[in-house]
């Protein structure tokens, strides 16, 4: 692993242990749901990818379980863009009198305030995490038009094909992005990360033989496509 690989695995690791504790103090003082009134009106998930997702589909269904916690409905409002930091940014600038959540992966969170120097938003300044509410599995797929049965074979038609060694992920900065980067150095090759609005988009041109690789969560490609890795 090179120097600049080890660096953000150190800093992704403390980032995430201290969202971790602070997210677990909140959990700790407040107060059970059966002691909290219901709302008054509709609450809103705010989501930073395309409709169909992995972390569309995990938002509607704890929207889903809300709805019938809290007596009102709840709407998955999807906010594609600038691999998810929109809708942290639409988010952070919401009234404070309407009822929203942010569902948010660590690209969000974690990796965008570290990569881009033009992040408009302070995780820890500007959000109060609430809730972990899964974890994700990646997964390396590959497009059924592929002629590779096994990850060495995809390392060996990398090479012997660098223009085509296109990798597409769910969002730039994601951390798929950082694991295309590693797969072409793994393979020597110059990589082209091909950022999407979400893996729902991804996997359409996964399929469709648009795009031969992609970095994936697994629940968004398991049973559709060819997985050599997760």
């Amino acid at each position: 692993m090179t120097p600049f690989f080890s660096h953000l695995r150190s800093r992704f690791t403390r980032r995430i242990a201290a969202h971790a504790v602070v997210a677990s103090v909140i959990a700790a003082v407040l107060p059970s749901a059966q002691a909290q009134p219901l709302l008054d009106s509709p609450l809103r998930i705010v989501v930073g990818y395309a409709p169909g997702g992995a972390t569309d589909r995990v938002a509607r269904i704890v929207g889903d379980r809300l709805a019938l916690k809290l007596g009102v409905p709840v709407v998955v409002d999807n906010k594609p863009g600038a691999g998810g930091r929109l809708a942290a940014q639409q988010v952070k600038t919401t009234p404070a009198n309407q009822n929203v959540l942010m569902l948010a992966n660590p690209a969000v969170m974690i990796v965008a305030p570290l990569v881009f120097k033009d992040n408009s938003y302070d995780p820890e300044r500007d959000f109060v995490p609430v809730s972990h509410v899964n974890d994700y599995d990646f997964a390396l797929a590959v497009s059924p038009t592929l002629p590779v049965k096994e990850l060495s074979h995809l390392l060996a038609w990398m090479r012997a094909n660098p223009a085509q060694a296109n990798v597409g992920v769910p969002a730039t900065g994601s951390l798929p992005h950082f694991f295309a980067l590693m797969l072409g150095e793994k393979a020597r090759v110059q990589t082209q990360v091909v950022g999407y609005r979400g893996s729902a988009p991804l996997l359409n041109d996964l399929l469709g033989g648009q795009v031969p690789v992609a970095g994936t969560p697994t629940l968004a490609c398991a049973g559709l496509a060819r997985i050599h890795a997760s």
